[in-house]
């Protein structure tokens, strides 16, 4: 039987913005299915679903809008539509035109979106890990799936960073070449009665660490082996200019992770490698904290349109 209908990523759009520079993204129904026996028999004679926790985790490209859309502590998109969007293909051609009603569209009424991780490395595109969690709001299901849809977001590719300079305890670390966060986030969802969709969700737990990679090795004797007090951290993400190679540090369309005034954290070495005439490479681990005693203040200060400094 001949291949009638192959859709590529066409977008993801939340109320705020589109994303149309997107590496992934991945739906996910995580279904859990009730698959039960009757004693003394081998197969099994009943199924039903107990649960569904529908997620969307997409890889974008647009960071600075992302840390400026979702920070450090998530989104509440329960107010709009979050859509993610696959473009039909045309057998013998290109791509449908984005007005033809030829579109998939996963619409989730009632989502909540926050950041799970960045990462950025030399001479390439950096890049930010998004999660979307639809709840059941008592109409729509969390994720409605629609078929012949038009796709009214132009494709547009502008926004691109890659890694830029990284500041630890006041001193810019030469030869990084890898620079990723993982912020950690934990998320209370509930729902009751046996419904099969979560009506709840929060943030639980926010516990980044920071890995830095480069080919520095006085970072033994820099840090030691039992670690260094962290008082002072800045990573820069180094905006691209269109027709161009990079903004200038003062062009004010940079991105950073940064330690707000107060907190602190623990610098320890992890290790390094290397091999015969391979540059010895080491790794370094950062746990930030918050400042103590001091409510609202985040662990981790997420910028968008800073500049270099």
């Amino acid at each position: 039987m001949p291949v009638s209908k192959v859709f590529v990523l066409g977008a993801l759009s939340t109320p705020n913005n589109n994303y149309t520079e997107l590496e992934d993204a991945t739906p996910t129904p995580t279904a859990e299915v009730m698959h039960e026996m009757a004693v003394g028999h081998p197969q099994p004679l009943f199924t039903a679903l107990r649960s569904i926790k529908p997620e969307v985790v997409a890889r974008l490209l647009q960071v600075g809008t992302a840390f400026a859309e979702f920070g450090l502590l998530g989104k509440d998109h329960s107010a709009g539509n979050t859509d993610l969007f696959y473009r039909a293909a045309v057998d013998l051609g290109s791509m449908e035109a984005i007005a033809t009603a030829a579109h998939v569209r996963l619409r989730m009424a009632n989502a909540f979106c926050y950041l799970r991780s960045v990462k950025a490395s030399h001479r390439q595109n950096a890049s930010c890990e998004l999660a979307t969690v639809p709840t059941y709001d008592g109409v729509n299901e969390p994720i409605v799936p629609a078929g012949s849809q038009t796709l009214s977001i132009t494709p547009a590719a502008s926004e691109f960073y890659g890694l830029g300079p990284v500041k630890l305890n006041g001193t810019t670390l030469d030869g990084v070449q890898e620079f990723d966060v993982d912020f950690g986030v934990e998320l209370i969802e509930a729902g009751d009665a046996s419904d099969i969709w979560n009506t709840f969700i929060a943030i639980r737990m926010i516990k980044p660490v920071i890995t830095i990679k480069g080919f520095n090795e006085e970072h033994w004797a820099t840090y030691g082996i039992k670690g260094t007090a962290l008082t002072s951290f800045t990573a820069y993400l180094r905006r691209k200019s269109s027709d161009g190679h990079n903004v200038a540090d003062g062009g004010g369309t940079h991105a950073s992770i940064s330690l707000p005034a107060g907190a602190g954290g623990l610098i320890v070495v992890e290790n390094s490698s290397g091999g015969i005439s391979d540059p010895a490479q080491t790794s370094l681990k950062i746990y930030p904290r918050a400042q103590s005693g001091a409510a609202g203040v985040n662990v981790l200060t997420l910028s968008s349109g800073v500049n270099i400094v």
